[in-house]
């Protein structure tokens, strides 16, 4: 059991694919035991154009997971976090103050720097 939580934890940080250079790809970890997506992971987040975190990558990877399963949460780092909040409509709040992004489709957003920026 441990080695399967190692193995999906080593996938979630490095993917199961080959590496897309340059493009976001999402990477799902598969529970095969419980049939189910334990995890999703979108890597190759950079600045370039077409490589930076939004809303649309974020909706991609939530529909990786099979119906009735929901993640408890988003972890991002925040550059990838103000990214999302330049992909939104309204990025400021009516008094004119930006607003961060809190969740995803209802699921809430986790700041950490443990997700580095030079992670592929």
């Amino acid at each position: 059991m441990e080695a399967a939580y190692r193995k999906a934890g080593f996938q979630f940080y490095y993917g199961t694919d080959a590496d897309g250079k340059g493009f976001p790809v999402l990477i799902a970890s598969y529970d095969a035991d419980a049939k189910t997506v334990d995890a999703v992971r979108i890597k190759n987040l950079g600045t370039a154009n077409g490589t930076t975190m939004n809303n649309d990558l974020a909706f991609e990877a939530l529909a990786k997971f099979p119906s009735g399963v929901t993640p408890d949460y988003c972890f991002i780092n925040r550059r990838s976090l103000e990214q999302l909040r330049k992909s939104r409509t309204n990025v400021t709040s009516a008094t004119g103050v930006p607003t961060l992004p809190d969740s995803v489709a209802g699921i809430p957003i986790v700041i950490t720097d443990s997700l580095v920026n030079t992670e592929a």
